[in-house]
């Protein structure tokens, strides 16, 4: 069995994205190879969660900055950040690559419409 080539993004403390291409190894003994592909100052605070579309090339990134940061990881661009939340983000999901779902320390979750202009559709909040 082949394995194909699979990406790892991950977040730190120090709020950076790191991203790495896993691959089988040609070494004896090791059965995966990483190489680093992605390094970004992505927050100002410490990246609590990632997500990615399914679709492939768009990251998410949600930090104790209170912001989601997004990224188009195939052109290498920083695609801004949204900013409504008013709470550190821990929580990101992608939904069909339509739209992504943001989730806050303060129980609100956020819908934003993807495709370029990422429109915030709606909030939902704790008993409301």
């Amino acid at each position: 069995v082949e394995m194909a080539q699979r990406t790892l993004v991950l977040g730190s403390y120090e709020r950076f994205l790191m991203g790495f291409d896993v691959s089988p190894s040609s070494s004896p003994g090791q059965s995966l190879a990483l190489s680093k592909t992605l390094s970004l100052a992505a927050h100002r605070g410490a990246v609590k969660c990632v997500a990615s579309a399914s679709s492939g090339g768009m990251l998410a990134s949600g930090g104790t900055d209170d912001t989601v940061r997004i990224f188009d990881i195939e052109k290498g661009l920083d695609m801004g950040a949204l900013s409504e939340n008013d709470a550190t983000i821990t929580a990101l999901r992608f939904v069909e690559s339509k739209h992504l779902l943001s989730a806050s320390e303060d129980g609100a979750i956020m819908c934003w419409k993807t495709g370029g202009t990422w429109e915030h559709v709606r909030t939902l909040t704790p008993g409301g």
